[in-house]
């Protein structure tokens, strides 16, 4: 079994479909689709794996909606909405038979790295023993933004708590 994650930022119309072309050639036997984007379910199709598996959602298409791509999927998968994004995306194994043992994150760091983020925290005046939030205040869409002022708030909360709060970001 072999995972790829492939990005996709075509910066042309012909960009795109050499895209198509490169992952078609690498013929893989699943692809699953979880970006819920027109561009990624028509790059899924275009790539013509043995399996295309998407999320059967409502998509806007500027003045269209559209409610299925059952046309670019082998495999479309119904999700509740309400439910946490996690469990939507491990939804997309269940056209393959496989049932996920659990639907928890776990990150686990090495012990090095465990000890490399501590001593940054400390440097950063983050005691060992001291609850902290992190807070990536950054989004690349503007609908997915926050506002400046909801982030002040949250911090606020976060310190009345006793935590620290940790903003994490790039310069953009």
């Amino acid at each position: 079994l072999k995972s790829h994650l492939i990005w996709r930022d075509p910066s042309s119309v012909m960009a795109f479909f050499r895209r198509a072309r490169e992952l078609r050639a690498r013929r893989y036997g699943a692809v699953l689709d979880a970006s819920r984007l027109m561009q990624s379910a028509w790059l899924t199709y275009l790539s013509r794996p043995g399996r295309g598996i998407g999320l059967r959602l409502t998509r806007k298409l500027g003045p269209l909606t559209i409610d299925q791509l059952g046309y670019l999927y082998t495999d479309e998968v119904s999700v509740d909405l309400h439910t946490h994004m996690v469990r939507q995306t491990l939804a997309l194994l269940t056209p393959m038979g496989i049932a996920p043992a659990s639907d928890r994150i776990e990150f686990a760091p090495a012990a090095a790295d465990r000890l490399t983020a501590t001593a940054w925290l400390s440097a950063h005046g983050v005691q060992p023993d001291q609850p902290y939030a992190v807070i990536h205040p950054g989004a690349k869409w503007p609908p997915k933004r926050w506002h400046a002022d909801r982030f002040q708030l949250l911090s606020r909360r976060f310190h009345a708590r006793g935590m620290a709060v940790l903003l994490v970001g790039d310069a953009n």
